[in-house]
């Protein structure tokens, strides 16, 4: 058991807007290194001869130059204790340390990624002592994590180390599926389960100008259930609605890990904000 995190990646903080909430949230909070190859488990506290837990295993984005699982809206722990799962975040290597490919032999390049897959694979390896099932884990990211959770499922070597995932990203390929005139592309196109979500909601937080609206990745708070616990400087004063959203959110997510479909239920406060489609 463990305290604090370890250390981020190497990285530069984004410093265009200064002292600005809107920034300094996404920057990383504790000490960058090149020793940063940690991931992070929360696990609800039950019996160890209790069956194994879906296991939820988050890929921070941050365009593959920023970005680290020790942000305050990354905490997993509601979404683990409320949603009855176990749930890993990791750190992976940025920037040319991570993603630089000069195609010599003894510096492949992108071994950003390879830090993910081994993760994956100690998560294969480790998650039952934590109470987690290998058998059963989701994979999920935004934006350059989502990206990345794409080029898993296409990488052989990353076959088989996770049974489902969840991406937030603009696709908008996805929509342009609809209109292509080929039964080979709508037939692999139309697989179970599958579900597009959109949502409008916008928190009551949110420090930027309203008509600027739900921003690229200002999801992520209401999905990890930060409105419940918020203890930094950056996630404090959120309204009773806030939580409301944030709740059925984490439902979602959660029952899509456990099940591998999303149990749609009908709240009238919060369904207007939180749009999701099957696409089969």
């Amino acid at each position: 058991m463990t305290s604090e995190f370890g250390n981020s990646c190497i990285q530069e903080d984004d410093l265009v807007f200064g002292n600005f909430t809107g920034s300094q949230m996404w920057n990383s909070p504790n000490a960058k290194s090149e020793d940063c190859l940690y991931l992070n488990v929360w696990t609800p506290v039950r019996s160890r001869h209790a069956e194994p837990l879906a296991v939820l295993v988050w890929i921070y984005g941050g365009s593959y130059y920023s970005g680290t699982s020790s942000l305050a809206l990354y905490d997993g722990r509601y979404l683990a204790a409320t949603g009855g799962v176990v749930v890993v975040s990791l750190n992976y290597r940025l920037g040319p340390i991570g993603f630089l490919a000069p195609l010599a032999d003894e510096t492949p390049g992108n071994v950003g990624l390879l830090d993910q897959q081994l993760a994956l694979k100690w998560v294969r390896d480790n998650i039952r002592e934590f109470g987690g099932n290998p058998n059963n884990v989701t994979v999920m990211g935004e934006s350059a994590g989502a990206a990345s959770i794409g080029l898993h499922t296409i990488a052989p070597s990353s076959r088989g180390l996770f049974s489902r995932y969840f991406t937030n990203l603009c696709t908008i390929y996805v929509i342009l599926l609809h209109y292509l005139y080929s039964t080979w592309v709508q037939h692999n196109y139309q697989q179970p389960n599958v579900f597009l979500y959109h949502l409008s909601y916008r928190v009551s937080t949110n420090p930027w100008p309203i008509w600027m609206g739900v921003m690229h990745g200002y999801e992520i708070e209401l999905m990890f259930g930060t409105p419940w616990f918020g203890n930094s400087k950056f996630t404090r004063g959120y309204s009773d609605l806030d939580r409301s959203v944030s709740r059925r959110m984490v439902r979602y997510w959660t029952n899509f890990a456990k099940f591998g479909f999303v149990v749609l239920q009908i709240y009238s406060s919060v369904t207007e904000f939180v749009f999701w489609k099957r696409t089969y």
